[in-house]
């Protein structure tokens, strides 16, 4: 065998090896994201499941071309089962929204970010109705009041004083309230939305990078999706959710909440990491009640957090 044949074995073996794992590895987290209710971590694996998807195409196509058709199939199988979950994101039917609508701009602006100037300009420019937020601190207040918006602020601060809620308002809030639901702040406000009192509960749980922080997290969205359900009348839920739309505590939230996910009909729109669009997932969310319907809805640019601004426009379903 000569050196050059010695060289293609290897690499044919180096190479298929890359692919296997890889494609293992893709598939292994498209089923075990199934079982979220299951076990904490197993629902971390469900939230990539845009990446999955690429990962198991290129390994099914390239692994299909060079080493046979029958394991790519396999591939394919479970990146289709990803394109499944993930397809209302791209398809969905809106109603047709009322005048009045009601524009909203959700951002965790991460309590120690520097660029407080860059991000006072963003939301000078977007001039949006409602501004929720998440990871605020005393610093952020006082950026906004030193700012030439002209907004009502309604604070919800942690003990703290940081990774709280700030809803800022163009129109005075009526009942808002600060509560806490499993350790978790939960901020509750009523706006107008065409002319009804619409309830807007705001929410920024724990990231599940443990299994406590994942049961809290859990625990609090469905006492969120509970209060949710219980108003009388339109209802927003909004926040970094820190959790995907695939997520089993994200599912509880729709189903017990009876809302649906604005993000219906408008793709993935990823927001964390927003500096890593490779890696980036949607966490930040709106909400709406069967009375609400969404009329817009898009991510911002970097502003010096990890998480990319949503702004998305609500209306009166007709």
């Amino acid at each position: 065998m000569t050196a050059n044949e010695i060289f293609q074995k290897v690499f044919r073996i180096g190479l298929g090896t890359i692919l296997m794992v890889a494609g293992v590895t893709a598939a292994l987290g498209t089923v075990l994201g199934f079982f979220g209710s299951l076990y904490w971590l197993f629902d971390v694996f469900g939230s990539f499941r845009a990446q999955y998807t690429i990962v198991l195409v290129i390994v099914g196509i390239v692994y299909g071309i060079i080493y046979g058709r029958t394991v790519s199939f396999v591939f394919f199988g479970a990146a289709l089962l990803n394109v499944i979950v993930m397809f209302p994101l791209f398809f969905a039917n809106q109603p047709d929204g009322r005048s009045d609508d009601l524009e909203i701009v959700a951002f965790n602006v991460q309590a120690g970010n520097p660029d407080r100037g860059a991000v006072m300009a963003y939301l000078l420019a977007q001039d949006a109705d409602l501004v929720v937020l998440s990871e605020s601190s005393t610093d952020w207040e006082d950026a906004v009041r030193r700012s030439d918006m002209d907004y009502h602020i309604a604070v919800g601060r942690t003990a703290r004083r940081s990774f709280g809620v700030t809803l800022l308002s163009k129109e005075p809030v009526e009942n808002f309230e600060v509560t806490t639901l499993e350790g978790v702040q939960v901020v509750t406000a009523v706006v107008q939305v065409g002319g009804e009192s619409t309830t807007v509960i705001a929410v920024h749980p724990p990231a599940p990078t443990n299994r406590e922080n994942a049961e809290q997290r859990d625990a609090a969205l469905e006492r969120v999706a509970l209060l949710a359900s219980s108003q009388m009348g339109p209802v927003v839920v909004v926040g970094d959710l820190n959790a995907t739309p695939w997520s089993h505590a994200f599912r509880t939230l729709q189903r017990i909440g009876d809302l649906t996910n604005t993000q219906r009909g408008y793709g993935l729109q990823p927001t964390w990491p927003g500096d890593r669009p490779w890696a980036a997932v949607p966490i930040d969310h709106v909400l709406v009640s069967d009375e609400l319907t969404t009329v817009a809805r898009s991510t911002g640019p970097l502003l010096g957090s990890d998480h990319r601004p949503l702004k998305v426009t609500i209306a009166l379903a007709k």
